[in-house]
């Protein structure tokens, strides 16, 4: 049964389109798209395509994501090896201008909405030739402008007003900045005042207005707030970040008082591990993880009330055999630190000489030293160093779908391919 294929190619001086379409059999179409795909003809690089596939897909655009801050040199060709560990891709382009010069950015549509959100998951802010990329989902220039308007608002919070505070007052001092259409101090069944109403603008802009000129002005000695009427799920968004800059805070606050560890044998539990380490001082906080069926995830965390208490038990326990297993301790991190300094670790790995095509840095290393990973950067025409095993390295936060790229991308760097193989000219 036979199988088409569209060839597009796109000149470049008159932005005209070349199509063409070939049959070949079925067995030979996979073939054709790996090893033609992005080969140059008349100095142009071909893109290739299924002509049978679904092109639903395409014009929803689920499975299409947008990458920008892309160095120039990187080509078609070289973006579409990157992203083909995450799926199927069925067309990778870079935006040129007229004379052919990449514009920093591209488009990548996957056959399956998967791929393509676990594209955006793990490439995004990930190193492309020492540049960090943004990977997101594609979205219509339509779409693009309506989310824009929605950040626009007419209704403004006004709250700590006086129980003396009417809406007639709210009306006259939020006139000043533009046509009202209501104003209202919120009360309760007695009537007395909530201490915080709303006021309708008739034109966004003045809202706007208002709201960043009145903000913490004081009235009747009372400091207002005024700023946009959030809806619910909006108003949760915000508490959201409070309390995650709230968590951070206190995290930062109680720095080098908190241990991590793990290697800790199933039957451990919360009061044996407080008594293994309430020698070194007094322990604030002692939690193992534990799954949702009550087993326990084989690390946990251990608190103290001063530095130097942390420091002993940390000297004192690492290695300390519990249970017939050895316990490995460390300063608990946030994820940033740990990232941080995992990345600081690896900078240390030999310098690689530059490729022809671009070098991956990934944000998470999911090797040990010597290995493809954070400070060492993947190129093209780069045969694959040695591996070593992990040793005491901890990886348990990385996930498979970062290995399987890092082993795509080292797969990549033992084909070395020319620019010319894979579509890239200079200009």
């Amino acid at each position: 049964m036979p199988t088409t294929a569209t060839l597009s190619t796109k000149s470049l001086p008159t932005r005209s389109k070349e199509k063409g379409q070939v049959i070949i059999p079925k067995e030979n179409s996979a073939t054709a798209l790996e090893v033609l795909n992005f080969k140059p003809l008349n100095n142009k690089p071909i893109r290739i395509m299924d002509s049978n596939q679904d092109h639903s897909m395409h014009r929803s655009g689920a499975a299409n994501i947008f990458v920008k801050n892309l160095d120039k040199p990187i080509c078609n060709g070289q973006l579409f090896d990157i992203f083909s560990a995450f799926g199927r891709i069925v067309s990778c382009t870079i935006a040129k201008d007229a004379s052919g010069q990449s514009k920093g950015y591209g488009f990548v549509q996957f056959e399956q909405e998967e791929a393509a959100q676990n594209a955006i998951n793990e490439m995004n802010g990930m190193l492309l030739n020492n540049k960090p990329v943004f990977v997101g989902p594609f979205i219509r220039k339509k779409e693009r402008q309506n989310s824009l308007d929605k950040t626009k608002f007419s209704n403004v919070f006004v709250k700590n007003l006086s129980e003396s505070t009417t809406n007639e007052d709210l009306e006259n001092i939020f006139g000043e900045y533009g046509k009202i259409t209501s104003a209202i101090v919120m009360r309760e069944e007695d009537g007395k005042s909530k201490c915080f109403g709303f006021v309708n603008f008739e034109i966004p802009d003045d809202a706007a207005r208002a709201v960043q000129e009145l903000n913490g002005q004081k009235f009747d000695d009372k400091e207002w707030y005024v700023g946009k009427a959030l809806k619910k799920p909006e108003r949760e968004l915000v508490l959201k970040k409070s309390y995650y800059q709230s968590a951070k805070e206190t995290v930062d606050k109680d720095q080098g008082l908190n241990l991590y560890l793990k290697n800790l044998d199933d039957s451990v539990g919360d009061d044996e591990l407080k008594e293994l380490f309430s020698d070194f001082g007094t322990i604030t906080s002692c939690k193992i993880m534990r799954n949702p069926d009550g087993m326990s995830k084989g690390f946990g965390f251990v608190a103290f009330s001063a530095p130097e208490e942390a420091n002993r038990a940390l000297k004192d326990m690492k290695g300390k055999m519990v249970r017939g297993k050895p316990l490995y301790v460390a300063p608990a991190q946030r994820k940033e630190d740990r990232r941080a300094s995992l990345q600081a670790r690896f900078s240390q790995v030999r310098p690689v000489a530059m490729g022809p095509g671009p070098s991956v840095g990934p944000r998470v290393p999911m090797y040990p030293p010597g290995a493809p990973g954070l400070g060492q950067q993947i190129f093209y025409g780069q045969p694959p160093p040695t591996l070593f095993p992990p040793q005491d390295l901890d990886f348990s936060h990385g996930s498979s779908l970062e290995y399987s790229l890092q082993k795509h991308l080292c797969q990549i760097s033992q084909q070395p391919l020319s620019k010319k193989d894979r579509g890239c000219t200079n200009h």
